[in-house]
C-alpha cells in the first residue's frame, strides 16, 4: 500500500491496524519505504507486527517523504503469503521533541554482556558485525544527545 501525502513532509512513524477480530491476513513481517518522487523508494524500517487488534506503530529516523509505502512480506493465517489485510494506516509527521531519550539501563547491560564475548567463539564475519554493533551502541549510550546519535 502506497500513500501520497500530497507534498513532501518530514515523517518519523507509521501506524498499522490489521483486520479486526480475525487474524487472517494481518501483516506479520513488514517493511516501510519512502520516496519523494514516487519512483525511487528507500526502506527505512523493517520489522514484525504482533497478531493483535488495535494500532501498532513503527518508528524510524525522521525522513522527508511524499510517498509512504507499507509492505507486507508475510501475514498471519492462510499460510503467511497468500493474502494480507489492513484496516487503517497512519503516517505521523515529525516535530521537534516528539522523540524523547529513553532509559539506557537495558542498553548498558547489553553492552556489558557483549564486551565479555571473545572472538574465538565466532566466525570472523560474525565477530566484525558484533563489534560494529557494539561500537554503535556505545556511541548512543555515551552521547549527550542519544536520540540524534541513534538516527
Amino acid at each position: 500500500m502506497t500513500v501520497d501525502l500530497g507534498e513532501i513532509q518530514e515523517i518519523y512513524k507509521v501506524g498499522y491496524v490489521g483486520r479486526y477480530s480475525n487474524s487472517n491476513g494481518r501483516f506479520e513481517q513488514y517493511g516501510i519505504a519512502v520516496s519523494t518522487d514516487g519512483e525511487h523508494f528507500t526502506e527505512v524500517q523493517r520489522g514484525t507486527f504482533q497478531n493483535i487488534d488495535g494500532e501498532q506503530q513503527a518508528e524510524f529516523a525522521p525522513v522527508e517523504a511524499r510517498y509512504v509505502r507499507l509492505i507486507a512480506y508475510s501475514a498471519y493465517g492462510n499460510g503467511g503469503t497468500q493474502s494480507c489485510s489492513m484496516a487503517e494506516m497512519m503516517v505521523y509527521a515529525y516535530a521537534e521533541g516528539v522523540i524523547e531519550a529513553g532509559d539506557m539501563t537495558e542498553l548498558n547491560a547489553l553492552i556489558t554482556s557483549v564486551q565479555g564475548m571473545t572472538a574465538d567463539d565466532y566466525s570472523a564475519a560474525t565477530w566484525t558485525t558484533v563489534q560494529e554493533a557494539l561500537e554503535a551502541a556505545v556511541a548512543i549510550s555515551t552521547s549527550e544527545d542519544p536520540v540524534s546519535q541513534a538516527m
